[in-house]
């Protein structure tokens, strides 16, 4: 472990007034984790935004005074410092960023800040203090070594602001080589210049020199077209990649659209049918009193025509219109009829008609007993009306459940239309065919970029091979002087160095991408509670993350839970680590607060499999005993954040 904190001291810094100071152990048997305990409002962040501030101090002469302590400012002057030992590359340093608040005129109060890095072994301070702490934790990368999990949606971000792949690289050791690199270019560019001035005694070489530069001139315009055209190309690529996502989406939603208007016509049809169905039951509803009449009619058509055909005059015809209104009065006296619907108003009507009717036909007929019941008109009407009673072929129940059962559907139907229009809600009319008519436009540029690149290859190819000979050519004219072979032959050493560094610059990125991606997987789906769903991170060349399923497919950032884009994060900060030659200590201020039980459970266990020091900033809910007893061989040291509430100052101290 070459980087490792070993003594932090905050004085008067936001929550922690007077002077803190503590100690952290060796690094020893596996024992890598420092839990700092505390509750919430207790001073956990402040310690996270000390280790920023004394690293890369980006608090404006307004924030020194918002992050002085209350005490030390009613006082008017004093320091406010963060102060840290440690080691890196197995050699002791002491990091001092203080700012001194001292009495200014008209009653205000200057701020001055200072940084020292002091050498362990000397005692001596170092000169370019800040740009040394930038090789260790690089400005741009700082989100990678102190945590913070409550603004966990910027490690999930579609791009990165400029310079954080030259940071993650510079973590990664890539820049030094690339360095060397540099450092034999301009060797390069000095010994060509002595040997073209050595040249230029020469007829030949003077020659040679100059169609060299012209074709070196000729080079960089075609490598500049070449490097302006990939940049458009990338262009078209990242608006052709975010055409075609937004066609998925229009295509999607236009989908959808069609579903909710055919669920729109079907809930139509249905109310239409539904409506019907409820006519055909108040018309039955109407006609129940008649439905009740059916046996009773029958028995005196039944008699009527038995008179008739016996010529007998039975029963006369006032005993029965007597008999009728009696039925009829009887029903009259009921709520419900005998089919158990309700008597409605029409209904009653109906029969107060009826029995009307009889009381006049009783009334006429009291004196005619001796006639017939029925005469031959009267008895064929009541036929006629028994029979249509009799084709009234309606059940009720059925009709009941019929409608019932297509309630129960538009109900399913609105439900739907519900849904459909939420996830429609915001979207304006979609034009599928107009963004696929763009794709075929931005895939034709593209096309015509690409052949342009290929051409502008061929022709460094060939201006690259011309230079090559001539430079050949070149250094045979100018080594016949002792001086000029000198000079072309490490030029020509200089050369070949410059090659195999490039080559092992390019196959070293390749290979720590490579192994970043491979590491950051692992972890990932050692953590992910979606292993059925989730196959893996790619990681991109700016180092931006995606995740990606067992289909090939990609899940948009923003469509990750909070958790999952911590757990996203946390994979690739591991990979960094594992991957880099010095890695930082790691610190984690609210490192669970977006985490479930399964979630959480993993990445724990997973922390001791860094080789670096992990400081856990949790409350005791983010870090219950039962999960902590279950990191305790892993532990080095625990520390409890204390408040003293009436001098409104924290303190640590060890548990």
């Amino acid at each position: 472990m070459s980087f490792h904190f070993k003594k932090l001291r905050i004085k008067d810094w936001l929550a922690y007034g007077g002077t803190t100071e503590i100690e952290f152990s060796d690094f020893t048997g596996g024992q890598n984790i420092v839990t700092i305990h505390g509750r919430n409002g207790y001073g956990k962040t402040s310690l996270l935004r000390a280790l920023e501030f004394l690293f890369h101090d980006q608090l404006s002469r307004d924030e020194y005074f918002e992050h002085w302590h209350d005490d030390a400012q009613e006082e008017g002057e004093g320091t406010m410092e963060v102060a840290l030992e440690f080691t890196y590359k197995d050699q002791l340093f002491k990091l001092i960023r203080e700012v001194e608040f001292k009495p200014w005129s008209g009653g205000t109060t200057a701020a001055t800040d200072s940084l020292t890095l002091i050498n362990g072994e000397t005692g001596e301070p170092e000169d370019q203090a800040q740009e040394k702490i930038d090789l260790m934790i690089p400005e741009k990368s700082k989100q990678f070594v102190f945590f913070d999990g409550a603004e966990i949606t910027r490690y999930a971000q579609k791009q990165h602001e400029e310079g954080v792949r030259e940071a993650i690289e510079r973590v990664l050791g890539i820049p030094a080589i690339r360095n060397l690199g540099h450092d034999l270019d301009n060797l390069i560019e000095d010994l060509e210049d002595k040997q073209a001035d050595i040249g230029l005694l020469q007829d030949e070489s003077q020659e040679l020199v100059q169609e060299i530069d012209e074709l070196k001139n000729e080079l960089h315009s075609y490598e500049e077209q070449k490097t302006n055209k990939e940049e458009k190309l990338s262009g078209i690529r990242e608006s052709a990649a975010e055409v075609e996502k937004e066609t998925a989406e229009l295509a999607a939603v236009d989908s959808k659209q069609k579903e909710l208007d055919g669920k729109r016509k079907r809930l139509r049809d249905k109310e239409e049918r539904y409506n019907e169905l409820t006519q055909q039951i108040e018309e039955l509803l109407e006609q129940a009193p008649l439905l009740m009449l059916e046996e009773p009619l029958a028995q005196i058509v039944q008699q009527g025509q038995a008179q008739r055909s016996n010529g007998s005059s039975g029963s006369s015809r006032y005993g029965s219109y007597r008999q009728q209104k009696k039925l009829i009065e009887s029903l009259l006296d009921e709520d419900v009829c005998v089919c158990g619907s309700p008597i409605d108003g029409n209904a009653e009507e109906h029969l107060q008609q009826e029995v009307e009717r009889l009381s006049e036909l009783i009334e006429r007929t009291k004196d005619s007993s001796s006639d017939r019941m029925f005469t031959f008109n009267e008895l064929s009407s009541l036929s006629a009306t028994l029979e249509r009673i009799r084709g009234m072929d309606v059940d009720g129940e059925e009709l009941m459940d019929r409608r019932a059962a297509v309630r129960d559907r538009i109900e399913e139907i609105e439900t739907d239309i519900h849904r459909l229009e939420r996830e429609l809600e915001g979207h304006e009319d979609t034009n599928v065919r107009e963004n696929m008519r763009l794709q075929r436009q931005l895939a034709n540029q593209a096309s015509d970029l690409e052949s342009d690149i290929e051409g502008l290859e061929e022709n460094i190819k060939r201006v690259s091979d011309q230079i090559q000979e001539k430079q050949r050519r070149l250094d045979h004219v100018t080594s016949q002087t002792a001086e000029g072979s000198r000079v072309t032959n490490t030029l020509q050493t200089a050369r070949g160095l410059n090659g195999a560094v490039n080559e092992f610059v390019d196959r070293l990125v390749s290979e720590k991408h490579e192994a970043i991606q491979a590491t950051a997987t692992d972890v990932f789906n050692g953590i992910t509670n979606k292993p059925e769903e989730y196959a893996g991170i790619n990681v991109k060349d700016d180092y931006t993350l995606e995740v990606y399923r067992h289909d090939g497919t990609t899940v948009e950032n923003e469509k990750l839970s909070a958790g999952e884009k911590e757990v996203l994060a946390y994979s690739f900060i591991t990979a960094l680590n594992l991957s880099s030659p010095n890695p930082a200590p790691f610190v984690m201020d609210t490192p669970f607060g977006h985490l479930d039980s399964k979630h959480r459970d993993r990445l724990l266990q997973s922390l001791h499999q860094l080789d670096v020091q992990v400081f856990l900033l949790a409350t005791d809910r983010d870090l219950p005993p039962a999960e902590r007893e279950r990191l305790q061989n892993h532990i080095a040291d625990e520390f409890v954040i204390r408040r003293d509430q009436d001098a409104a100052r924290s303190y640590i101290e060890a548990r």
